[in-house]
């Protein structure tokens, strides 16, 4: 009894949901839907925009600059007192005021302010140019404007003469030393300070010769009687005259790292004021 109940139960069952009716039944089965699979666009970043690093360049003149003649053909007047030879490139003249500025930026940087007249400078990318204007010499500063030895030109205001043979040649670092002779004479007037000390300083300011990997001491002892004469021969050999300026600036260096930059802005003016130079420096740190 049991038995049949429940097969009765299931045909009515397999009825009503389309089963088992034999083949003329119609087959009411939904065919499963495929639903894709969503694919999620990433979201398009857009690069933030790097600009290059703004670079101040020296302003052009505003006002009529002094002739300065090269051979009869005026130089380019490329910002106030600023003059190059007239085949500079416009590339070439925007990096040459570019070396200006940052020059005057770094020297500004050390002794907080620039105190001295900005001097005129000449700068030349030929040989026949450094032939005309500076002789035997490839930088100079030049405090009375006087005709350098072997040159045709003679300025008659402080100078400062630079060659370069292209832009990455000329250096910053290379204006920036004989600038910073400007601002350290003018600081310590009639004064009189050791070669060593001068060129020191403009070495430790300016950067230039890079001293990096220079650690020989030519001479035994910066502070003897001579040493302005032993150095200006050192100085003046190739072999020799970037170590003599790096042994220099590494005493320069060390007297500040010890005795503050303030401390040596008061003894370019004790110089100034008439004091001796060693009285206030002292001993030599590097001995």
């Amino acid at each position: 009894m049991k038995i049949k109940t429940a097969l009765l139960v299931t045909s009515v069952w397999l009825t009503a949901c389309g089963g088992g009716g034999g083949g003329n039944s119609t087959d009411n089965t939904i065919p499963s839907v495929t639903t894709p699979p969503v694919v999620v666009t990433p979201p398009v970043v857009t690069p933030p925009i790097v600009k290059p690093p703004t670079v101040a360049a020296c302003a052009a003149p505003t006002t009529a600059q002094t002739p300065v003649l090269y051979n009869g053909t005026p130089m380019l007047s490329l910002c106030d007192g600023v003059y190059v030879e007239p085949t500079a490139t416009a590339d070439e003249q925007l990096s040459l005021r570019q070396s200006v500025a940052l020059a005057y930026q770094t020297v500004t940087d050390f002794y907080t302010t620039f105190t001295a007249p900005h001097p005129r400078m000449i700068l030349c990318q030929t040989a026949s140019c450094r032939s005309y204007f500076m002789g035997t010499y490839a930088g100079v500063y030049a405090p009375l404007g006087f005709q350098l030895s072997g040159a045709a030109y003679t300025s008659g205001v402080p100078t400062i003469f630079l060659t370069y043979t292209s832009f990455p040649n000329l250096g910053r670092q290379s204006l920036a030393h004989e600038l910073t002779h400007t601002e350290t004479i003018y600081r310590y007037g009639d004064g009189g300070v050791p070669d060593w000390f001068n060129e020191g300083t403009a070495t430790m300011v300016g950067g230039s010769p890079d001293c990096t990997n220079q650690t020989v001491n030519c001479i035994p002892d910066l502070s003897t009687s001579d040493v302005n004469n032993e150095f200006t021969v050192m100085a003046a050999d190739s072999s020799k005259g970037d170590a003599i300026y790096c042994q220099a600036e590494r005493e320069v260096a060390a007297w500040v790292g010890i005795n503050g930059k303030q401390k040596f802005y008061d003894l370019l003016a004790g110089v100034k004021a008439g004091q001796q130079f060693y009285a206030l420096y002292g001993n030599l740190i590097n001995h």
